[in-house]
C-alpha cells in the first residue's frame, strides 16, 4: 500500500485468496512467518452488546499462527514492518461465536510454512485449514464491549 492508512484494512488476508491477491501474493511466497500465541479472542453479539471468547489450543500450550511479513520504505523514507494474520473458515468450535478463525499451524506444519525453499502454493493452501475443534477449548471472557 502506498498510504499507511490502508494497513489497518489489511491486517487479515484470506486463505481462500491469499495467494491471488496483489497484497498479499509476493509474501504468501517468499515472506510467510509464525505468529506466536497463547490464545486468541473472538467476540459474540449476545443482547446489546459483544462477549468476548478466548480460544486456547491444547493445555494452553504456545503455538503459532500461519502469517505474512513484508516490509517497506513510506515516501518520507521511514520503513514499515509489517505483518497480518491469515483467516480460514471456523471449526465448529468457534464458529459458535464467529464466522472466520486465525490460521493455526499444527507444530509438524511450522518449519514446512516457514521453508523458504517450499514454492508450491496449492501445499501451501493445503496447510491453510481449520485448526481440529478437538484439540480447543473455548472459554468465556466476563465482561461486555
Amino acid at each position: 500500500a502506498k498510504d499507511p492508512r490502508i494497513g489497518s484494512k489489511m491486517f487479515n488476508a484470506r486463505a481462500e485468496t491469499v495467494a491471488e491477491k496483489p497484497a498479499f501474493k509476493s509474501s504468501f511466497r517468499r515472506k510467510r512467518c509464525l505468529v506466536p500465541a497463547t490464545g486468541f479472542y473472538e467476540w459474540k453479539q449476545e443482547g446489546r452488546g459483544k462477549v468476548p471468547y478466548l480460544f486456547t489450543v491444547g493445555d494452553h500450550d504456545i503455538f503459532s499462527f500461519a502469517g505474512l511479513y513484508d516490509t517497506w520504505r513510506t515516501p518520507n523514507g521511514e520503513v514499515l514492518y509489517t505483518y497480518t494474520l491469515i483467516t480460514t473458515a471456523p471449526n465448529e468450535l468457534v464458529a459458535e461465536v464467529h464466522d472466520r478463525m486465525p490460521v493455526v499451524l499444527p507444530r509438524d506444519k511450522e518449519e514446512i510454512w516457514i521453508d523458504p525453499g517450499m514454492e508450491d502454493p496449492s501445499f501451501l493452501q493445503s496447510l491453510l485449514a481449520p485448526y481440529p475443534a478437538n484439540l480447543m477449548q473455548m472459554h468465556k471472557v466476563e465482561g461486555r464491549l
